[in-house]
């Protein structure tokens, strides 16, 4: 009896380390070039660390949603997924978010995962949001919730802008503002009707960007960094709706400005005024600095998550987060 449980522990233990063992590649499942040479960075950085297990990039034809079925089926084993689409990934496709995203603002300071929907102006303007009508403004993707979705939600939930068309908001806002820049707008993703909606494209330095939605990361950098060029160097726009993580990272903090700084030094800094000229505008018609995007926002976004397929192995997850960790 004793030979008999000694023998199956040897081959329990036998089991348990080639499954903890088995995979060899993990396919990253990525929606564009963008992110394919992000992934391929990351995997080419891990080899040379000889961290395992080694990263495959596995690119389907469309966006998101392709991941989540990709992973699904198996034909990849782990995918970043919006937040906005965890809850989709996870009751659609029986996903799960093993890992969430964070952002670094400060060397001390670690942005919670979560992030806010904040509408920015500079202190010397007289904007609220009850005499947004009319303005000028940037977003940093028609694709964005926080930078599009909510807050053409909260100013239609308002009565503050007028639906004219329930099945594109694009109609409603081309109407309530007067200029803007919403790279995506005329896209046949966001746009398939092709509606006529120019004057959102009107402040874009160029105007394909507006027949092109941005899917990767530094495709959403362009767009911010417009934000701040338009508001800053060249003051075309009003307001900047974005994420309030690019906003702490994009605007300086005060001291950045207390000492001369090198012009390459300077160029580096997206906005060249410091963080203490912005302001938000809240919801109920006051503004508020910058670090109070807390208690003055527009609305509250879930962070991006690494998902992968529900019944994976604990052994598997715990070797991805083992290797994501300390990459």
């Amino acid at each position: 009896m004793q030979i008999r449980s000694v023998a199956l522990f040897l081959y329990l233990l036998s089991f348990y380390n080639s499954q903890a063992t088995s995979l060899k590649y993990l396919r990253w499942c990525v929606v564009n070039l963008n992110e394919d040479a992000k992934c391929r960075a990351m995997s080419n950085a891990f080899m040379v660390e000889k961290f395992t297990p080694l990263i495959k990039c596995v690119m389907p034809q469309n966006e998101h949603l392709d991941c989540m079925k990709t992973v699904a089926e198996g034909a990849a084993d782990v995918a970043m997924i919006k937040g906005l689409q965890v809850g989709l990934a996870t009751e659609k496709f029986g996903l799960i978010g093993i890992m969430a995203e964070h952002y670094r603002v400060t060397e001390s300071l670690v942005a919670p995962l979560d992030y806010y929907a904040v509408a920015a102006t500079w202190k010397d303007s007289n904007v609220t949001i009850y005499n947004l009508k009319g303005k000028r403004t940037c977003h940093s993707s028609v694709n964005d919730a926080s930078s599009f979705a909510i807050p053409i939600s909260v100013l239609l939930e308002k009565g503050i802008m007028t639906q004219l068309d329930c099945t594109s908001p694009l109609v409603s806002a081309s109407a309530f503002f007067s200029q803007s820049c919403i790279p995506g707008a005329m896209g046949e993703e966001a746009n398939p009707a092709q509606l006529n909606v120019s004057n959102l494209c009107s402040l874009c330095d160029r105007r394909s960007q507006c027949r092109i939605t941005p899917r990767g990361e530094q495709d959403a950098f362009m767009c911010l960094t417009g934000i701040f060029e338009m508001m800053a160097g060249r003051p075309k726009a009003d307001v900047a709706f974005l994420n309030h993580n690019f906003l702490l990272q994009m605007a300086p903090p005060d001291y950045m400005f207390e000492e001369p700084l090198k012009y390459a030094d300077r160029m580096r800094l997206i906005s060249k005024r410091p963080r203490s000229e912005l302001e938000l505008l809240c919801t109920d018609g006051t503004r508020a600095p910058v670090d109070d995007f807390a208690e003055c926002n527009w609305g509250q976004v879930k962070s991006s998550m690494v998902m992968v397929r529900r019944e994976m192995s604990r052994q598997t997850k715990h070797r991805i987060i083992n290797l994501l960790q300390n990459g």
